[in-house]
């Protein structure tokens, strides 16, 4: 089985996500995310689990405990860096941890809690999508109702 190192490797070129990317999600230094991807060091089980989240797989899987992803319907954590993320992208790709952590002072509680709700509405909008799909998919040959 794959090490840890490999499989973050993997997930990272998957969904196309930069070593900064996962940094901000995490929280993690830059420093201490190299040092995971190249295999020199392995996370604690918070660090795990935080990485696992911001990447949508298990932490079973990433520590090569399972051959699963079980990429089922985890939870997207809205925390403040992952909404800062969402906001800052294009300018933060080139910054330094300092810089990260000096922009994340931009984003007020009030912008946060308003990004959040918005994107938990979003969230839920497309839940009700998928089952509405997943409720139609189950009356083959037959229109779906109108309302």
């Amino acid at each position: 089985m794959k090490e840890f190192h490999q499989r973050l490797k993997e997930v990272l070129k998957e969904k196309g996500i930069s070593q900064t990317e996962l940094c901000i999600r995490t929280g993690i230094p830059k420093s201490a995310m190299s040092q995971y991807i190249s295999g020199s060091f392995r996370p604690k089980q918070e660090r795990t689990h935080a990485i696992a989240r911001a990447l949508g797989v298990s932490e079973e899987w990433l520590r090569g405990q399972s051959s699963e992803k079980n990429e089922k319907e985890m939870e997207v954590e809205l925390s403040k860096e992952t909404i800062m993320f969402a906001l800052l992208k294009d300018k933060l790709e080139n910054e330094s941890s300092d810089d990260i952590a000096e922009r994340k002072e931009e984003i007020t509680d009030e912008i946060y809690e308003e990004v959040k709700q918005f994107a938990e509405m979003v969230m839920l909008r497309e839940e009700t999508k998928k089952k509405n799909r997943e409720k139609n998919s189950g009356r083959s040959g037959q229109p779906a109702k109108r309302k």
